[in-house]
């Protein structure tokens, strides 16, 4: 779906770690149009697919996530650097990229 939306998706690979995820705009000045693009897209989807959800827990700042597929991520002190980081970025980056 980002890809769909005009966004870029893939991986930056780092000298002296793993590669890291990333979706950027194609828009070097503006993200608007790809924003509403993805808004729409995401609009006409099916309504499982969309239905991701966040809590933060306090004071640890453990993020937890839960996927449409009912998956949760558990990351603790919000670090996406951890391995967990990397593993809730790259399920949210398959689910906005589609099959």
């Amino acid at each position: 779906m980002a890809r769909e939306a005009g966004f870029r998706a893939g991986h930056i690979d780092l000298y002296n770690s793993d590669p890291v995820p990333f979706v950027a705009p194609c828009s070097a000045t503006d993200c608007m149009p790809e924003l509403v693009r993805f808004a729409a897209i995401v609009a006409a989807a099916r309504e499982d697919r969309a239905k991701w959800y966040f809590k933060q827990v306090e004071p640890s700042g453990t993020v937890v996530a839960r996927a449409p597929d009912g998956k949760e991520f558990a990351v603790k002190g919000g670090d996406f650097n951890s391995s967990a980081g990397r593993e809730l970025l790259n399920a949210m980056i398959a689910a906005l990229s589609g099959p």
